[in-house]
């Protein structure tokens, strides 16, 4: 690691702690609606094996069952750790989010075959996925979204380490198809990554053995909701999902991906949690500065990177072989390119949230781009923007806490105010 950067591990570090305080806080200040109420409810169900059944609730999709791990990720904490209320299943998740990254940060320290440059764009993007206010608040919520950084970030560090051993490719094909049962959004990465990995094996690069071990293993969870899908009409449901879009224009014509990939990544759109809240959250001076100066950063990168497109665009970095790029690089190619082709041709209408699946891919991009337009500035203007976030986290709380939540918005009446 470079001299310069010799104070940032204590940095994110305590940007963990932090991160620690701000989702233990207040545990009663949470969005509890009807979503959040199923998952509970689900958990606590007496019967033996009813906290574990073989589908899930229903999704967005055309009432489409989603496969019974995104309750099962629920029920099993709560038997084994007798979780009986919503706001301590809410701090498991918030806690799950700290120690994946906790975990995260440790591995990125030791990982010898990463450059100074690689283990610096991996510490910042692991203090900017902690600050970021819009993730804080899907890291107070009793939902399986939420619980979507524990296995993307097995599944790149599954990536990252395959050529070490069989087993990390076994690790890889396994969490490859087990993330989409935690929540549907989970299968496009997933197959980005198996695409990938196809093609490697058929130009003989790599085994195929371990990487089919793990798919076999990964799928037997889901045989009940692969009957579900082909047989008890859930097919027709996918299709319907596919083919309807609430507008004359298709949803893939739309990039909403990419869209969300900046204003979730940035973590400065925070109005859907908010709805009408928005105008009265923001005219406080003190969020009003903070965002101001957050707009300002960000709009910077953009700017910058935009001036570069040309000079990109000469080099013609698209037909640059995937093998000659960094490790790191290849991640962002599978997040942002292939995942996000794979999800817009669906046209499938993509919600903000099926981006938390992106974690910390999302914050790896924003600290990658800083870093390689401002080499002498950039982690100083990193480190102001993890600090302006955390202002801001620490701000947006406040303003629920003083409100018991955001009523009439999404996010609700705070659980702590509602009737039993």
């Amino acid at each position: 690691m470079t001299k310069q950067a010799g104070w940032l591990p204590l940095f994110v570090f305590l940007v963990l702690v932090c991160g620690l305080g701000l989702r233990l806080w207040q545990p009663g200040l949470i969005e509890y609606k009807t979503d959040e109420s199923y998952m509970f409810r689900s958990t606590q169900a007496e019967a033996p094996l009813k906290p574990f059944p073989a589908l899930g609730m229903p999704s967005g999709a055309r009432g489409l069952v989603n496969p019974g791990l995104s309750i099962w990720a629920f029920s099993a904490p709560a038997q084994l750790l007798s979780l009986k209320d919503p706001p301590a299943l809410s701090r498991f998740v918030g806690l799950s989010f700290i120690f994946t990254l906790l975990g995260l940060f440790a591995y990125v320290l030791r990982k010898k075959d990463f450059t100074a440059r690689e283990r610096e764009i991996w510490l910042w993007g692991i203090a900017l996925s902690v600050a970021n206010p819009v993730m804080l608040l899907f890291t107070r919520k009793i939902w399986a979204q939420s619980l979507l950084p524990v296995l993307s970030v097995l599944l790149f560090v599954s990536w990252l380490e395959r050529k070490q051993h069989p087993a990390w490719r076994l690790s890889l094909g396994f969490f490859a198809v087990l993330i989409g049962q935690l929540h549907m959004s989970g299968f496009f990465l997933g197959a980005a990554v198996l695409m990938r990995e196809l093609y490697d094996a058929l130009r003989a690069r790599s085994s195929w053995a371990p990487l089919s071990l793990g798919v076999v293993l990964g799928g037997i969870p889901m045989i009940p909701w692969i009957t579900q899908v082909f047989v008890g009409g859930g097919s027709t449901k996918i299709q319907e999902a596919v083919l309807s879009s609430p507008s004359a224009w298709p949803e893939f014509l739309k990039f909403r991906f990419w869209t969300y990939v900046v204003s979730f990544g940035s973590g400065l759109n925070f109005n859907s949690n908010l709805g009408h809240h928005t105008r009265s959250f923001v005219s406080d001076p003190l969020v009003a500065t903070t965002l101001t100066l957050s707009g300002l950063l960000v709009a910077v990168l953009i700017i910058g990177s935009l001036k570069r497109v040309p000079a990109v665009l000469r080099r013609r970095p698209i037909l640059l072989p995937f093998q000659r790029l960094r490790p790191t690089g290849q991640l962002l190619w599978l997040g942002f390119f292939l995942c996000g082709v794979l999800m817009t041709l669906s046209n499938l209408r993509i919600q903000r949230h099926y981006l938390i699946l992106l974690v910390p891919l999302l914050a790896l991009g924003l600290s990658q781009l800083a870093l390689a337009l401002f080499p002498r500035s950039g982690r100083w203007a990193l480190g102001i923007y993890v600090i302006l976030q955390l202002g801001l986290s620490a701000e947006l709380l406040s303003y629920l806490n003083r409100n018991n939540g955001a009523p009439g918005a999404e996010f609700g009446v705070a659980y702590r105010e509602q009737s039993p």
